[in-house]
């Protein structure tokens, strides 16, 4: 992953900036800008966990070779692929 800032955390701070700008950050603004920030640190540790899985799953292969890849290593390299934007 780059450094750039991830979409949900831009947006967030986009809105927040726009928000303060024209009207005072109500409990709905609010509420909304907490999920995004919430939500994004949820996606984080999932990145996190699919990574993990994938990489103890490899050195298990490179052990001993699997015949076939378990459909939940698919799985997760998709969504590690599908959340960060990383070819796989």
């Amino acid at each position: 992953m780059t450094d750039k800032q991830p979409e949900a955390l831009r947006l967030a701070d986009a809105l927040e900036k726009e928000i303060v700008r024209t009207v005072h950050l109500d409990v709905l603004h609010q509420d909304a800008l907490n999920e995004l920030r919430r939500l994004h640190d949820v996606n984080a540790e999932l990145v996190y966990a699919c990574k993990t899985i994938v990489k103890a799953f490899d050195a298990l292969e490179a052990d001993s070779p699997a015949r076939y890849v378990p459909l939940y290593i698919n799985t997760a390299r998709a969504a590690i692929a599908k959340a960060t934007g990383e070819q796989q």
